[in-house]
């Protein structure tokens, strides 16, 4: 946890002298994940799709 902590200091203190930059990072960041959720929830739709058609070809 002491490690964790001095990582929150650091990035505290990184905000505090770069806040232009931590903005863009944390956007960056934020962009990011909303895109690999996308991704994942195309996927899934994909293979659901497949399934579905090949379960009724086969039936």
């Amino acid at each position: 946890m002491d490690k964790l902590s001095r990582i929150y200091e650091r990035y505290q203190e990184y905000v505090r002298s770069n806040p232009a930059a931590a903005s863009h990072v944390e956007s960056a960041v934020r962009a990011l994940s909303y895109l690999i959720a996308g991704e994942r929830l195309r996927v899934k739709v994909k293979v659901n799709i497949i399934a579905h058609v090949l379960y009724n070809s086969v039936v």
